[in-house]
């Protein structure tokens, strides 16, 4: 018996509050979502995705977790009362604006004492008291549990406030777009299998370390033969220019690879959790032929799978090169 994997979605009813606020509170709760899952001990990078989307009038958040546990973790945070953790307001209120490559022209946001930031914090309260609909494979078998088929015409306007709590305004010119690298080369059979499946939760952590400073993920590759010679792959992000350069980002990053290891050979059964549902599940059915595309790697998804042994990753991490520089249309033509 293997572990299957975990995938549903919940929506929430956002009408009454402006889109802005809305969009502030799908990244405070998403970000909330994965420190629980950490805390109650299912891992973060091992326990899957949670996304979130903010559309006028309603928010959608999907997630596709490894184990039934993180399910089960996750759907009582969901269901819980004060779902926010406070303290990423002002680090969300950030990536909003490096999501939009725009600012917010209300600077008395930023004051913690100010009365816009109060209305901001009421608006978010009463987001969060409001219950999310989930979507459950099981409960919508009967119609009972089913929520009643509505048509909400996409109007201009629908959740903008006349006075609005974060107004906006374009401001490409105080982003950067960064490029992130990383592979490694001479890399034997075993170990470049591995990083097919590494790679995801490389970028997953590179997430973690790049989200507190702004930054809002673009996109990124599958792994491939790099002109250097390495396997490689590459994550775009968007920061604020106003950061770390570059140089003393990319020596944050490499610093703590170390640490990258740790977490992900520190609990054994998330890992095989994280094996099996590749190995087994057809979302990842086509995997062998796209890494045969992007890397001329064949080979099973089993035998991919098997090769994910903490040996190798520990072998993989310590041979890893990372490079951070500006992005060139050449990074973005490798993007998925």
């Amino acid at each position: 018996m293997y572990h299957q994997l975990c995938t549903g979605y919940y929506h929430l009813n956002t009408t009454g509050v402006e889109h802005e606020v809305a969009h502030v509170y799908e990244h405070m709760l998403v970000m909330t979502a994965h420190r629980r899952l950490t805390a109650a001990g299912v891992g973060n990078l091992l326990a899957g995705w949670v996304a979130g989307e903010t559309f006028p009038r309603m928010m959608f958040i999907d997630y596709t977790l490894y184990t039934a546990q993180a399910e089960q973790v996750l759907a009582a945070y969901m269901a819980g009362p004060n779902r926010i953790d406070w303290d990423l307001l002002d680090q969300e209120l950030q990536r909003v604006q490096t999501e939009a490559r725009s600012v917010i022209t209300n600077q008395a946001i930023a004051d913690p004492t100010s009365p816009d930031r109060a209305r901001l914090t009421r608006a978010l309260q009463k987001l969060d008291r409001r219950p999310f609909y989930c979507y459950d494979d099981a409960a919508q078998g009967s119609a009972g549990d089913e929520f009643a088929p509505t048509y909400h015409a996409h109007l201009a306007g629908s959740n903008h406030a006349a006075t609005p709590i974060l107004p906006m305004r374009p401001a490409r010119q105080r982003y950067r777009d960064v490029a992130v690298r990383f592979g490694a080369r001479g890399l034997p059979l075993q170990e470049k299998l591995a990083f097919l499946r590494l790679k995801p939760l490389i970028g997953s952590w590179l997430d973690s370390q790049l989200e507190p400073h702004g930054a809002y993920l673009r996109g990124s590759s599958t792994p491939f033969d790099h002109p250097s010679g390495a396997l490689a792959a590459i994550a775009i992000y968007t920061l604020p220019r106003t950061g770390l350069r570059l140089a003393s980002l990319q020596r944050h990053i490499a610093r703590d690879l170390p640490a990258l290891a740790r977490e992900l050979t520190a609990h054994p059964s998330n890992l095989a959790a994280y094996r099996d549902c590749f190995a087994h599940d057809p979302e990842w059915r086509d995997a062998p032929k796209e890494y045969y595309r992007a890397a001329g790697l064949l080979a099973t998804r089993q035998a991919i799978a098997r090769a994910l042994t903490p040996g190798n990753i520990h072998m993989l991490l310590g041979k890893l090169q990372l490079e951070v520089r500006p992005a060139t249309q050449a990074d973005w033509d490798y993007l998925d």
